[in-house]
C-alpha cells in the first residue's frame, strides 16, 4: 500500500460554523459532516444542528435538537444519528438520548441512559450502539453538586429493520445473550450488571 507523502497534505479554509460556539460535537457520516449542540459565548447549551457538504463548502441548518445541549457523545446507526447525553442547561449532566433520522429530517425521543452523564463514550458497530464511561452528578462539592467518574455500562442498543433485541446479564458473568423482543423502540437499557433480567 502506497503512504501519502506528508508534503501532500496543506491546511484549507473552510466556511466557518454558522454560529460561534464550544463543546459542540462533530460526526462525518455518508460523505457529511454534522455539528450538534454546544455552548454560546455566555456558557448557555444551545439546540443548533448543522450539516457541512465538502462539495458545496457550506453549512445548512437543520431541525434544532429537540434538548439544547453540549458536549453530547454521538454515533451513527445507519441514515440514523444517536445522541447521547450531555450537559443540560441547567449545567447539569443528561439522560436523554435523541435520534435524527437523516432521511427523514425529523428527531425522535429513545429511551434514556441509566444514569444522566456526560463525557461519554458512544461506540457503533454493525446494528450495535454502546454507551460506557463518561461523569455523573454526585453530592458534595460547590453548592451541593460535583461530578464523579462513571466506569460502567450505561446504555446498549440493537436496532434492526424486523426486531430488537434486548441485551441479558448474566450473574455467573457469562457473555450478554439476547432474547427477541417485539419492536418498540430502539433502545432499551440493559439491567445493572450481576442481575438476572427474565429472559
Amino acid at each position: 500500500m502506497e503512504v501519502p507523502n506528508v508534503k501532500d497534505f496543506q491546511w484549507k479554509r473552510l466556511a466557518p460554523l454558522p454560529s460561534r460556539r464550544v463543546y459542540s460535537s462533530l460526526l462525518e457520516t455518508g460523505g457529511q459532516v454534522y455539528a450538534i449542540g454546544g455552548c454560546d459565548d455566555n456558557g448557555v447549551p444551545m439546540d443548533c444542528f448543522e450539516v457541512y457538504s465538502p462539495e458545496a463548502d457550506q453549512w445548512t441548518a437543520l431541525s434544532p435538537l429537540p434538548t439544547a445541549r453540549a458536549g453530547v457523545a454521538v454515533t451513527a446507526l445507519g441514515k440514523r444519528i444517536m445522541v447521547v447525553g450531555g450537559v443540560g442547561t441547567n449545567q447539569l449532566p443528561l439522560k436523554v438520548v435523541e435520534m435524527y433520522n437523516i432521511d427523514e429530517g425529523k428527531w425522535k425521543k429513545r429511551s434514556m441512559l441509566r444514569e444522566a452523564a456526560m463525557g461519554i463514550s458512544v461506540t457503533a458497530k454493525g446494528k450495535w450502539g454502546r454507551a460506557e464511561g463518561g461523569q455523573r452528578e454526585g453530592s458534595g462539592g460547590p453548592r451541593g453538586k460535583q461530578v464523579e467518574t462513571n466506569s460502567h455500562l450505561l446504555w446498549a442498543v440493537e436496532f434492526s429493520a424486523m426486531s430488537l433485541q434486548t441485551p441479558c446479564v448474566q450473574q455467573n458473568g457469562a457473555p450478554p445473550t439476547t432474547t427477541p423482543q417485539p419492536l418498540k423502540s430502539a433502545l432499551q437499557v440493559p439491567p445493572p450488571p450481576g442481575t438476572y433480567s427474565g429472559c
